[in-house]
Formats: structure tokens, C-alpha cells, sequence
């Protein structure tokens, strides 16, 4: 191995440590590998073959049809999410939990496996979990016996064709670069669904069983641990008082985290002599019925400058409004809100984004999973995360109106999904785009493509929203794989690393090859991006096959299928945090439910590849 693969296993090596640390964000990680990549080898030039490698050539993955296919996809999406397409499915489902809820966890689990097939995992999983939860407040129930396996559903269908995850597409489009013939969109999908039956078997008759009956703070707003913070105004109790007198008015259930001087902004030791004076702000920790008590008890305010600053000819409108609608729509509520990855708030201050100007609510809290750090500064100050709940407060209206904003999801026992006139435009474009390429009519990132510009011309998807739907980490992550992918395999890491495997796995029955091959992509899996553990596999993959003299299509799907195994652990996939937050799951319940069915779906998959490129499990 020449000096360049060592310098391309250390930067991967360093830069994989330090974003399963936590310590770079994925964006960052993408750029520091790229970064890296194109320094190294303007310092360090290599020739291959008698061709110089340019260090602008690892550019080449943000023109590259992988990423044209992959973004394009994500529009098609958003449009399906934003419009409602999916809404009478996810009333079906509803209806059919009513009559009988263990049919209604198959229909789920099938539903889920059927669209992620077509569709990225995440829009599924954000459709399905309004569904659930809706379901779980009616009957009573627990959201965490039956999120995870919906989840995990979502996931294994999205092995099926080369469109169900953008990993599977790295793959392909890795493994044509190398020299591949590029395969069909539905050419694996007999293997994906040997081993779909057994999962769904496990997903939703076992699974069930296993996972705690765990009551997630969502279940109602009288659980959620909230942070908020208290205005202490002029006049107020906790005004000219003490920080013993201000507890001992609340019966000492009230919870202090943090004592900030209004006038200086400094944060004051919570000494119960401390004397209070209007302006200071009390960062407290509670379930929402308590803040609101806490609120009328002292005499505070929950709400800041976002509210008092608003335009008063547009909220004196809106009170008028409130006042003529009367009745049930006049009156104030709460509600809890999720800061989705479509949302623009995501990455914005309260303040920034006029939250109050554009719903007409006031946001008086704020619970962020998992860490629930402690809010360092006033709540419209505070960036906002995807994930993140919102406690609001405002008129029945104001929060049925927001029900229609698809980049939030709001949390209450009524199931109201967008719905608009272009949603059958949506379903008609997605349908085409799946169906052109599936019969081999035109490649799936030129059938995308047009699929998006005609969104675009029907406005099914306004072009202002093009920016949601296309997500910075995932753009960058692609690229930067790409570019890993092309190191490994023009430096030799690929080669040198394949000729070891091969050395080892000689004599081996191929079922175990593959397994083998399969389980150390699950495990990097994991721990680090799918798409990162696919740049590094699909190379190696190949040498393997080139070294044991074997055709390098089942070494392929191997690591195609070992990168989708991310079902361990919370990092593993983005939609694994998406319900860890939602449905209260610890780091243990993944592994309790999420390695045995790696272990299913490796022994099956190994076994069923091995068969069909073999003819048997043994050589």
C-alpha cells in the first residue's frame, strides 16, 4: 500500500471517529473529507496507469448522476408530505386500528415496507408516526411498542430497489463506475423479499412483545418535561422578594434551574436570600400544567419580546377575529408542536423566524430531546433543532390553521394531515417517475429530473421550497462519499484490503463470505453514515470478488444490504432519533430489538444471495 492509502484510511479513519463522537456535524465532516482529500493530493500528486489523479477530481461526486437521482427524489418527497398525498392511506389505517389493532400493526408494518420501496424512509416515517400517536392517545396505549417496529419496517422495505434509500443508489452508481453492469431497479428485489417475510414475522409478533411499555412524555402535555421561562414583572409576587419566598409560594414544587439579572443579564447563584426585582428571568423545568400554574400563581409572564414586540394593529386583528368566531374556536389552548426537518425554523431563533407575526401564537416552552440542556439565554433567542417541541398557547383557530403547515407536526389526539388539490398531481408524477424506470423507459436521475421540473410547472412544489426539501447534510454527504470511494479505490486500499479478506476467506463456504462481509458493513453501519460505510464497501466488495476469482454482483449486494442494516443503535439511521424522541426510547431498547433482527436479516440475505449466484451455500 503506497503512502496515499495510508493517508486516505487515517482521514477516514479520524474523521468517522469524530462525527460517532458527536464532535462534527455531518455537514462539517463531509466538507473537512473533502477538504482533506483535495489537499492531500495537490501536496502529494499520484499517477495511476500513467493518468495523473488531479485533486479537483473528487469534485466529481456533486455532478454525478448518483446525487442528480438522490436530490431529485427528495423533492419528489416533499411534494408528496407537503401536499397530503398520503393522507386517505393514513385515515385507512386509523379507521382500521379502531376495528382491530393487531391487523391494523400488520397493515402498518406492510404499508411501511411498500413505500419506503419507492420512497426515502424519512417522509414515511413522518407520515406513519402522526398515525400512531393519534392512536396510542385514543386507546391508551404505548407509542413505544409499536413506533420502533414501524421504523424498522420502513427501513428493511427500503432495501428493495435501487431507489428505497439513497445508500442502495450510492451502490449502484459506485459499483457501474467500477465497471459494473448497472443494475435494474427491481433486479434484487426477490432477495430483499425472502428476508422481508421473516422480519415482518419478527416486526410485528415479536417486537411488540419485547419493547417496555414505556409512556413517552408526548403521551399528554401533562408529561413532557418542558423549560420555560418567567418574565418577572413589575408589580409581580416574586418582585422585591426572595427566591425562598417565590418557591414557597408555589408550595416548593417549582424548579429553578437558572437566575438571570434583567438588567445586566449576568446569571446569579440561586442563594434562597436572593432578592428578585422585575426584569429578572427564572429558567424553570416542568410538565406544562405546572408552568401554567407557576405563571398565575406569581403573577409572570411565559411569553417574551416575541409576542410584546409583535405588530399591535395585527394582533389586535387577530383578537378581534378570535372574539366574532366565539364558542370553541375563540378559546385559548395548548398545544405541542415538533420542529420537523422540512420546517424553516430549523437553525432560526423564535425572533428571526416572526413565529408569532406568521401563527399568531405564543410559544411558552420549549422540550428538547434527547439532551434537554439547559436554555442559556431567552427563549426567542434560542436556535430551534429539528426535533425540537414547542409549547404554544393561542386560540383553537390559530392552532388548527397550523395543522396545515406540513413542516410542523403538532402533537394532540387528532389526526389532521395537509391535504391539497395537487396532491393527486404528487401521487401521478411519482407513479410515472417509479414506472418509467422500473420498465427501463429512461434512467431513474433522468425520470426524476423531469419529474421535478414538471412539480415545478404545476407548482406542486413552489420553487421557494425547493431549499426544504433538498437537504444540505445528505447533498454534502453524497459528494464527500463519492470522493472516499474514488480514494479508496485509485490509491489501492480497496485492492489491498480485498486481496487480505480474500486471503482469509479461501475455502470458506460463500453464505459465511457474505455474512461476514455483511456484518462488518452493518457494524460500521451503526456508527457512522450508511452512505460513508457504501463508499468504503462497494470497492472493497469488488477486489474481494476479483481475488476469490467470483462474479462481484452478490459482493455488491452484500454491502448494499449490510448498509441498510442500521437498526442497533440511535445513530444508525436519522429516522432512528426521529423516534427515540417521539416514543421516549433508550439507547438499550435498539439493541434489544435492533440486533437480533440484524442477525435475522444477515443469515437470510447471505444464504438467499449465495443460493442465487452459487446455486448453493457451498463453493
Amino acid at each position: 500500500m503506497t503512502y496515499h492509502g495510508i493517508i486516505v484510511i487515517v482521514l477516514a479513519v479520524v474523521v468517522f471517529f469524530l462525527l460517532a463522537r458527536g464532535r462534527l456535524s455531518v455537514e462539517l465532516a463531509s466538507l473537512v473529507l473533502l477538504g482533506g482529500l483535495t489537499l492531500s493530493f495537490l501536496l502529494f500528486p499520484l499517477t495511476v496507469d500513467g493518468v495523473p489523479i488531479r485533486a479537483t477530481d473528487f469534485f466529481y461526486g456533486f455532478g454525478h448522476e448518483a446525487l442528480i437521482a438522490i436530490a431529485c427524489l427528495m423533492v419528489h418527497g416533499h411534494a408528496l408530505v407537503r401536499t397530503g398525498a398520503l393522507e386517505p392511506l393514513a385515515r385507512l389505517l386509523g379507521r382500521l386500528w379502531a376495528w382491530n389493532s393487531h391487523v391494523a400493526l400488520l397493515a402498518v408494518l406492510v404499508v411501511g415496507m411498500a413505500l419506503s420501496s419507492v420512497l426515502n424512509d424519512t417522509p414515511v416515517v413522518v407520515l406513519m408516526i402522526p398515525v400512531l400517536v393519534s392512536v396510542a392517545l385514543r386507546t391508551g396505549s404505548a407509542p413505544s411498542k409499536t413506533l420502533m417496529p414501524m421504523n424498522f419496517a420502513v427501513l428493511v422495505g427500503g432495501m428493495g430497489t435501487t431507489i428505497g434509500t439513497s445508500t442502495n443508489l450510492l451502490v449502484v452508481s459506485i459499483a457501474a463506475d467500477l465497471g459494473l453492469a448497472p443494475f435494474g431497479m427491481f433486479d434484487f428485489m426477490p432477495i430483499a423479499l425472502m428476508a422481508a417475510v421473516p422480519a415482518l414475522i419478527y416486526l410485528w409478533l415479536i417486537a411488540p412483545r419485547v419493547l417496555p411499555d414505556r409512556r413517552p412524555p408526548m403521551d399528554s402535555t401533562e408529561r413532557r418535561i418542558f423549560q420555560a421561562v418567567l418574565h418577572v414583572g413589575q408589580g409581580s409576587y416574586p418582585d422585591g422578594r426572595t427566591l425562598a419566598q417565590t418557591l414557597e409560594r408555589t408550595g416548593n414544587r417549582m424548579r429553578i434551574e437558572r437566575v438571570q439579572r434583567g438588567s445586566s443579564g449576568d446569571y446569579l447563584v440561586r442563594l434562597p436570600t436572593l432578592k428578585l426585582t422585575a426584569g429578572d428571568r427564572l429558567v424553570v423545568r416542568d410538565t406544562s400544567g405546572n408552568i401554567k400554574d407557576y405563571e398565575q400563581v406569581l403573577g409572570s409572564k411565559l411569553h417574551g419580546v416575541a409576542a410584546e414586540n409583535a405588530d399591535a394593529t395585527d394582533a389586535g386583528q387577530r383578537e378581534g377575529e378570535d372574539k366574532d368566531t366565539g364558542g370553541e374556536e375563540g378559546r385559548e389552548q395548548l398545544a405541542e408542536i415538533v420542529v420537523t426537518d422540512d420546517s424553516d425554523l430549523a437553525g432560526r431563533s423564535l425572533r428571526d423566524a416572526r413565529f408569532y407575526d406568521r401563527y399568531g401564537l405564543a410559544v411558552i416552552a420549549l422540550h428538547r430531546p434527547p439532551t434537554g440542556a439547559i436554555l442559556d439565554r431567552d427563549l426567542v433567542d434560542v436556535p430551534l433543532a429539528s426535533g425540537d417541541v414547542l409549547l404554544v398557547q393561542g386560540a383553537v383557530r390559530q392552532i388548527a390553521n397550523l395543522k396545515g403547515d406540513p413542516s410542523l407536526l403538532v402533537l394532540d389526539g387528532r389526526l389532521d394531515l395537509p391535504h391539497t388539490r395537487k396532491a393527486p398531481i404528487a401521487l401521478a408524477i411519482m407513479f410515472c417517475v417509479v414506472a418509467a424506470a422500473g420498465i427501463g423507459l429512461v434512467p431513474i436521475y433522468i425520470g426524476s429530473l423531469i419529474g421535478v421540473i414538471v412539480l415545478l410547472a404545476t407548482r406542486t412544489v413552489p420553487v421557494s421550497n425547493l431549499g426544504r426539501a433538498l437537504k444540505a447534510d445528505v447533498v454534502l454527504l453524497i459528494a464527500a462519499s463519492l470522493a472516499l470511494g474514488k480514494a479508496v479505490t485509485d490509491t489501492g486500499v480497496a485492492e489491498s484490503i480485498g486481496s487480505l479478506i480474500a486471503g482469509h476467506a479461501a475455502g470458506l463456504p460463500p453464505a459465511l463470505t457474505l455474512g461476514i462481509l455483511m456484518v462488518t458493513m452493518a457494524t460500521m453501519t451503526n456508527f457512522i453514515s450508511n452512505n460513508a460505510a457504501a463508499a468504503v464497501g462497494t470497492p472493497l466488495a469488488f477486489y474481494v470478488a476479483r481475488q476469490l476469482g467470483l462474479p462481484p454482483e452478490p459482493f455488491v449486494l452484500a454491502v448494499l444490504f449490510g448498509c441498510n442494516l442500521s437498526f442497533a443503535t440511535p445513530m444508525g439511521y436519522q429516522t432512528n432519533v426521529l423516534i427515540m424522541a417521539t416514543a421516549n426510547y433508550r439507547f438499550g431498547d435498539y439493541l434489544k430489538v435492533g440486533l437480533p433482527l440484524v442477525a435475522i436479516l444477515a443469515a437470510i440475505l447471505s444464504y438467499s444471495l449465495s443460493v442465487k449466484y452459487f446455486g448453493s451455500v457451498a463453493w
